[in-house]
């Protein structure tokens, strides 16, 4: 090569390094520009997760910090034992009875304060009854029943309420969020469930640069926020497709009926109430179904073989338009009272914690 094309070369080669430099500097600017705009994360509500491999993933103890969407900006603390609630201890006061909920988003209290859930207008709700939210955003009822196996018996409580949203189906059947890929149960013929896909995937490189885009670059919230196709398109490369389908291809493998969802979540439920009575405790199934036939299928399943149920829609009262934040389906606060007073008729009026 001649010394008039090593020249060029490196020319070339410094052209296209401070092209490089100047994109990043810019990028960073524009990243403290938003940021001091106010401008944070699409998905901030997964800085307060870590990767399990048995759950795909779980809260950080003793994690702390704003958590905030276009609808809303709130607070949220982990305790020392990984739950968004006060500080507990595994062994329960001998004058209390202990009511362990179980749920995803609604129960963790996505998008209110600590003193505004389910969980603590509960407690308030009943005197002399400790609460204790074990939500955890997304999980499935496959993560709760193998969250209340390992670790919500420790607990020892009196009652399992078991919040059903009419997403938890869905949510039993695909093995990602955000990039963070959760176990399946597969129902086989024979009526038993097989867990597989554990340990939990990690994510390829490429998933995790994505996560730690969406989950810490506020230009992403923004670019996030302002396109909705792009959204749901960036989401479905974070589950990653092929993980997402060989889910759909083990859920299909434990039965060829249509019905296999519903049958598959009572299936889970089931089994939750048989680990809640193993250790001395009943279960309450609370179900939010807002007109999803699938989820109206479960409850009617599971009132059939004698799981106690309460059904928030169809309580006097009950409307989504109140109840939701806005530009959001999640409750407010208005929609955590009402549903902790509607659990505290039911458990009294049927004796569910004598």
């Amino acid at each position: 090569m001649s010394v008039s094309s090593r020249s060029k070369l490196r020319d070339l080669a410094v052209n296209v390094a401070l092209v490089l430099l100047s994109t990043v500097i810019a990028v960073l600017i524009a990243e403290m520009a938003v940021r001091i705009a106010g401008f944070r994360s699409m998905y901030a509500g997964t800085q307060f997760f870590q990767y399990d491999p048995t759950l795909g993933w779980r809260l950080l103890p003793n994690l702390e910090g704003p958590f905030e969407r276009p609808q809303f900006r709130t607070y949220v603390k982990i305790n020392q034992l990984g739950l968004r609630d006060r500080d507990r201890s595994y062994e329960k006061q001998q004058d209390k009875k202990r009511i362990l909920v179980l749920g995803d988003s609604f129960v963790w209290g996505y998008g209110v304060n600590a003193e505004e859930t389910l969980t603590r207008r509960l407690e308030a709700e009943l005197a002399g009854a400790e609460v204790i939210n074990a939500g955890v955003t997304a999980y499935g009822t496959t993560q709760e029943l193998l969250w209340l196996e390992r670790e919500g018996v420790k607990y020892h409580p009196d009652l399992v309420v078991l919040v059903l949203y009419k997403n938890d189906i869905l949510d039993n059947l695909t093995q990602g969020y955000n990039g963070y890929y959760r176990p399946i149960m597969v129902l086989k013929d024979d009526g038993s469930l097989q867990l597989t896909g554990v340990p939990c995937s990690q994510g390829s490189l490429k998933d995790k640069l994505r996560k730690w885009l969406v989950r810490y670059s506020a230009l992403t919230g923004i670019a996030l926020r302002s396109n909705f196709r792009f959204l749901l398109s960036f989401d479905r490369t974070i589950f990653g497709s092929a993980a997402l389908e060989q889910g759909r291809e083990n859920m299909a493998s434990g039965s060829k009926h249509d019905d296999y969802p519903v049958r598959l979540t009572i299936a889970l439920v089931e089994q939750a109430r048989k680990v809640a009575q193993d250790h001395a405790a009943r279960l309450l199934v609370v179900a939010v179904c807002h007109g999803d036939s699938s989820c109206t299928d479960v409850v009617q399943g599971l009132t059939s073989k004698g799981v106690s149920v309460l059904e928030l829609d169809n309580l006097k009262g009950y409307s989504p338009a109140d109840m939701i934040i806005p530009g959001d389906e999640h409750w407010n606060a208005a929609g955590h009272a009402l549903a902790a007073k509607a659990i505290t008729d039911f458990i009294k009026k049927n004796d569910l914690l004598p």
